[in-house]
C-alpha cells in the first residue's frame, strides 16, 4: 500500500509540473506574484451560464473567473495575469489540467499587492480605485477565438476561445459599476502584460465613449532576439502559438496587413506598440529575467553573480539583450511611456516592494501616476542606465 502511495505521490507531482509549466518546459517566473503576507485577500468570482453559453471557456471549457476589490465606482484597474503560453496541442492539453487552464485549479482567496493594494502607502495612486485580477486560463494572451473544440490524442477537449473570455470579464464587471467608470486603467503583468498591448484597443471599445482608458504593460515587452547559437526562440514559440490557436484570424488586422500577412509579427510588442490607440507605459526590466533565460538561453546560475554585482562572466550577452531591448523600444513614438531599470527581474507591478523601492533617477515606479494623471507636460521616457549602476534593485527568487 505504502508503495502504491508513494507512486501515486510521484506521478500527481509530475503532472502537476507539466501542467504548470509554460511552454518552452522551464521552471516558470510567472507564477502568481499577488500573494503577499500583507496583501488583501480577495475571493474568487466565477462567470455563470452566460459565458458558457456564449462559448467564453477555459482550455478545459471550465468557466473563466476573476477577483474583484470594490473601490470608487467610477475608477477601475482590470489587470491581466500572466503564464506563458502553450504552443502545441500537448502542451495546451497538460495546461488544461492546471490553474492556467482551468477555474476548476485556481487559488482563492489572492492576494493583491502592489499596484492592486488598497493600501495608500503601498499605492498611492490607485489604492482606492476598484481593483480587478482577471484570470487566465486560454493559453494565448486572451487573444483567440476558435469556433470549433480540438481533441488531444489523450482524449482532452480544448477550447482557444480567449478572446471570448475577455469579452465576457468586461461584460460582468459593467454589470457591476464599469459602465459607471469614467477612468479605467488595463495592466497585466508577463503574458498579461503583452496581453495588455494586444488588447488596449479592444478593452476601449468595450467601454464607453468618453471613457479615459490608459493601459500598464509590466513584464510584457518580449523581444525578437537570438540565443548565441543563432536560434530566434521566441519567434519559434509565436510562431507556434498564433498557427495552433489561429491567432491570424484576432490579431489587429492592420498589423497584420502591414506585415504582408505575417500574424506572427503582431504578437511581438515591438511591431504592435505602433497600433495601439489609449496611451501606453511600458515598464520593463532591461534584463528581464524571464527572457534572458527563455529566449536568450542563459541559464540563472550563469548570471546569479551578477544580480549580486560581484563577477558578471555573460556580461557581453546581457550588454547585447539590453542593446536588442532598446532598439526594439526605438521608433519615434513620443505618447509613448517607459520605464526600463537595469534590473534582474520579471514584472514589477504586482509586488510591493519592486513597485515603490527600484528608482531611475531617484523615482520609483510610482511614476505611472504622474503619466496617468498626466502631471508632465509630455509621457516620461525613463531608461536606466547599464548594469551594474543601479543599486536600488530588488531581486525575485
Amino acid at each position: 500500500w505504502f508503495l502504491s502511495a508513494l507512486a501515486m505521490t510521484l506521478l500527481w507531482m509530475m503532472v502537476s509540473l507539466f501542467s504548470f509549466a509554460p511552454a518552452l518546459s522551464v521552471p516558470s517566473l510567472d507564477a502568481n506574484p499577488l500573494d503577499e503576507d500583507t496583501a488583501q485577500h480577495v475571493q474568487i468570482t466565477y462567470l455563470g451560464n452566460m459565458a458558457q453559453s456564449s462559448g467564453a471557456v477555459c482550455l478545459d471549457g471550465s468557466v473563466p473567473a476573476y477577483h474583484l476589490l470594490p473601490g470608487a465606482s467610477n475608477s477601475w484597474h482590470i489587470s491581466l495575469e500572466g503564464g506563458g503560453w502553450c504552443d502545441s496541442v500537448v502542451s495546451c492539453a497538460n495546461r488544461a489540467k492546471g490553474h492556467w487552464g482551468s477555474s476548476i485549479y485556481m487559488q482563492s482567496p489572492t492576494g493583491f499587492g502592489g499596484s492592486l493594494s488598497n493600501d495608500a502607502s503601498v499605492n498611492p495612486n490607485f489604492f482606492n480605485w476598484t481593483q480587478v485580477f482577471v484570470r487566465y486560463c486560454d493559453g494565448a494572451s486572451f487573444t483567440a477565438d476558435v469556433e470549433e473544440p480540438l481533441v488531444s490524442s489523450s482524449g482532452q477537449v480544448l477550447y482557444f476561445r480567449g478572446k471570448r473570455i475577455l469579452r465576457a470579464v468586461i461584460d460582468d464587471l459593467r454589470s457591476k459599476g464599469l459602465s459607471n467608470a469614467t477612468q479605467v486603467l488595463l495592466s497585466g503583468c508577463s503574458a498579461g502584460g503583452l496581453s495588455t498591448i494586444l488588447h488596449c484597443n479592444d478593452v476601449q471599445s468595450l467601454l464607453d465613449p468618453g471613457v479615459t482608458l490608459k493601459c500598464l504593460s509590466d513584464a510584457g515587452f518580449f523581444i525578437n532576439t537570438s540565443d548565441p547559437g543563432g536560434h530566434y526562440l521566441m519567434s519559434k514559440l509565436y510562431k507556434d502559438v498564433v498557427s495552433l490557436h489561429k491567432l491570424e484570424n484576432t490579431l489587429d488586422q492592420s498589423c497584420i496587413g502591414d506585415s504582408n500577412g505575417d500574424a506572427t509579427k503582431c504578437f511581438f510588442p515591438e511591431i504592435m506598440k505602433a497600433y495601439v490607440k489609449p496611451p501606453l507605459f511600458l515598464l520593463n526590466a532591461a534584463y528581464d529575467s524571464w527572457q534572458l533565460e527563455h529566449g536568450l538561453n542563459l541559464s540563472r546560475d550563469s548570471y546569479n553573480s551578477c544580480i549580486s554585482y560581484s563577477s558578471c562572466p555573460p556580461v557581453e550577452l546581457l550588454q547585447g539583450f539590453r542593446a536588442s531591448m532598446l532598439d526594439a523600444l526605438s521608433g519615434g513614438w513620443s505618447s509613448l511611456a517607459l520605464y526600463i531599470n537595469a534590473c534582474f527581474t520579471h514584472c514589477q507591478a504586482t509586488w510591493d516592494a519592486t513597485w515603490n523601492i527600484p528608482k531611475i533617477n531617484g523615482k520609483a515606479t510610482q511614476s505611472v501616476g504622474d503619466w496617468y494623471f498626466e502631471r508632465t507636460a509630455q509621457p516620461e521616457q525613463a531608461i536606466d542606465c547599464a548594469y551594474p549602476c543601479n543599486p536600488t534593485c530588488i531581486q525575485q527568487a
